[in-house]
């Protein structure tokens, strides 16, 4: 006999004259882990009259019988959603995110040994390797199972998913709020789907190691102007190959019945590899003792074989670590999530298959390639970017003088410098006029005739201006008379001609710009070789150059070590917004954090930004800290979940004994 909650059963919750639900059992039992219920708020079944408590009405759970095999035959899963669940595809998806609603119930009055740092945070994360090794800046090994990426390959998906679980607080993908509500529809769907999610191990797969989802251009033989043609493959550490096949196994019969346990019977074996290739599936897959490699068409034309793909992936010496030193630096990077970008190869292969779609690339970027990355470390979560460079880097590696970071207030809720190598922008940008003009049919003359109108300079003028260093504060934020939110402004940019400055403003002066400006409480001052706007309050210290308070310590060092620095002050934004009306849960979520620094620097022969959100706990987990800071920021935007409206109160409530 299955357990007492099989069949759907809900529950309403009572607090304050208010009830609340509906609500399943599962969810009963994770607002009772979480601490936004209490064993003691009525309860009672939707079904029943009779309320009691929440301890009452949810015994402790049973352990969960094991999910029973799926029958031979057809199956509604396509077999290759249920390849892509086994091979990380949801399983990685699901680990990455959380829940973004709450439980609808109040949060419960505190204990008197709790604190609000406690009440509702996941368990933390015990200090690790990983951890260590980030903190020391160690390079990641490239993992074995990597050199099967093929070489080929336009984009790559990294995913360390089992770090991404454990620093999310969840000991199974299960465990998520986003599955944990639906555990019986998932059950009832696939009990093999059901038991992936309660143990990821079971597919034999080793989450320990990074999962590598890439995507490659791969035109079918025999058609000719095929356009664009993506493949998808999945490239997976091995823990143990005989569990492999049988997961494998389980989902080839849920597609084929058996016929498919008899083609996982009859497996090929080719050097050590476990081979399965057929026109009855829209993928291909091999394994043996030290990875699994898997290649999918989404829309597979009849009868076409994905060998030549696979056997490529195998063979492959190297792979694209071995053939690209930038995805090779990218690899060694510590990320719980990247991804790479082979923008030079992809402008290539549309070239030949997609015009317009290789138009709008090459309007995003001319670099070879990019990546982006996240780690959450313990107290900091940091996300970043490269780009490798396509020429001279334009980053200087001197930071701001003292002429400018002597207006930045010690107090300041965000400063922002930005040291440019001007030789490096100016050969760059030398030729921008003539490649913007062929596109709006405008030659460069003319180009110049309309910046000289605005501006009073050309095009070169206008390169010629600046000398590179450019700040940004705000020193503070206010609340003006009608209550909406005014933050004090001072930008300044050294200049490297002030008669090319003179002129600007003359023109700007002419054209009503400084008037429109001067409308909007900003003011242009032209100062020596500097050019400041500012709001009006801070005219005085732009005169002035400098400030009574200026910053020092690490926050002026970041500004003078060179090429983009900065930061913002959560606390000062917190306290704004709170002036403001916000709600209790976000200012909650808010003071998890202490300041955001970015960066930006030359690096490994290519530009690299860097943000970093510190949070005020130096141990505490960055991971569920960020996703919570997300989810009540995604809350602003959109409306309150139907659940959350509370049911007509009931007419009597008879207090248990």
């Amino acid at each position: 006999m299955r357990g007492c909650f099989s069949a759907r059963v809900d529950f309403w919750v009572h607090r304050e004259g208010v009830n609340y639900g509906p609500f399943t059992a599962d969810q009963l039992q994770a607002g009772l882990a979480s601490g936004n219920l209490l064993p003691t708020d009525f309860c009672k079944r939707a079904d029943h009259a009779d309320w009691s408590t929440v301890a009452a009405c949810l015994p402790s759970p049973k352990p969960q019988p094991e999910p029973e095999a799926a029958p031979a035959g057809p199956s509604l899963l396509p077999a290759y959603i249920g390849a892509a669940v086994i091979l990380g595809g949801l399983v990685a998806g699901w680990w990455l995110v959380r829940d973004e609603t709450h439980m609808p119930v109040p949060a419960p009055p505190k204990a008197a040994t709790q604190t609000d740092n406690t009440t509702n945070a996941p368990p933390k994360p015990a200090t690790n390797r990983v951890q260590t090794a980030k903190a020391e800046r160690l390079p990641r090994s490239v993992p074995g199972h990597s050199r099967h990426i093929p070489t080929n390959a336009l984009a790559v998906l990294t995913l360390h998913a089992e770090d991404l679980l454990r620093k999310a607080g969840h000991e199974q993908p299960l465990d998520i709020p986003l599955l944990a509500g639906h555990k019986e529809a998932i059950s009832e769907m696939s009990p093999f789907l059901s038991g992936l999610l309660r143990d990821p191990e079971s597919t034999g797969i080793d989450f320990k190691q990074p999962l590598h989802l890439f995507l490659q251009h791969h035109p079918p033989e025999g058609v000719e102007a095929p356009g664009f043609s993506p493949l998808l493959g999945v490239v997976a550490a091995v823990a143990d190959a005989n569990t492999v096949e049988g997961a494998m196994a389980e989902v080839i019969e849920l597609r084929l019945g058996g016929f498919g346990r008899q083609m996982m019977d009859s497996l090929k074996v080719e050097n050590g590899w476990r081979i399965l290739n057929t026109n009855r599936l829209p993928l291909a897959f091999a394994f043996n003792d030290e990875a699994l490699v898997l290649v999918l068409r989404e829309n597979p034309r009849p009868g076409e074989s994905l060998a030549k793909p696979l056997l490529a992936a195998l063979e492959s010496d190297g792979g694209l670590p071995g053939a690209h030193l930038d995805f090779k630096r990218h690899l060694t990077e510590w990320t719980d999530a990247a991804l790479w970008w082979d923008a030079l190869r992809t402008r290539a292969v549309l070239t030949q298959t997609d015009a317009s779609l290789h138009a709008l690339i090459s309007g995003l970027t001319s670099a070879p390639t990019l990546s982006a990355g996240v780690f959450f470390d313990e107290g900091e979560a940091v996300f970043s970017f490269h780009q490798q460079e396509p020429g001279p880097a334009i980053l200087k590696s001197n930071g701001l003088p003292e002429s400018l970071t002597g207006l930045v207030s010690a107090n300041a809720v965000l400063a922002g410098g930005l040291s440019l190598d001007m030789t490096a922008i100016r050969e760059r940008l030398a030729g921008l006029p003539a490649q913007i003009g062929a596109q709006f049919d405008l030659t460069p003359e003319r180009i110049d005739e309309i910046l000289h109108a605005a501006t009073g300079l050309t095009w070169k003028q206008l390169l010629d201006l600046p000398a590179g260093d450019a700040l940004a504060v705000v020193p503070e934020l206010r609340q003006d008379t009608e209550g909406d939110l005014r933050p004090a402004l001072i930008v300044a940019v050294n200049l490297a001609s002030s008669n090319l400055g003179g002129r600007l403003l003359e023109q700007l002066e002419s054209t009503g710009v400084t008037q429109a400006l001067s409308a909007q409480n900003l003011v242009l001052i032209l100062k020596d070789d500097q050019l400041f706007l500012t709001t009006f309050e801070q005219q005085v210290t732009a005169q002035l150059g400098k400030v009574t308070n200026p910053v020092a310590g690490v926050r002026k060092e970041m500004l003078q070590a060179g090429g983009l620095a900065g930061w913002l002050d959560v606390a000062s934004v917190r306290n704004a917004v709170q002036s403001l009306g916000a709600s209790p849960a976000l200012l909650e979520a808010m003071d998890a954090f202490k300041e955001a620094r970015f960066t930006g620097t030359n690096s490994d022969g290519g530009l690299r930004l860097e943000l970093a959100f510190k949070l005020a706990d130096p141990e505490a987990g960055s991971l569920a800290a960020s996703l919570d800071l997300a989810a009540e920021l995604a809350a602003l935007a959109s409306p309150a979940p139907s659940a959350a409206v509370p049911a007509p109160a009931p007419p009597t409530i008879d207090t248990p004994e």
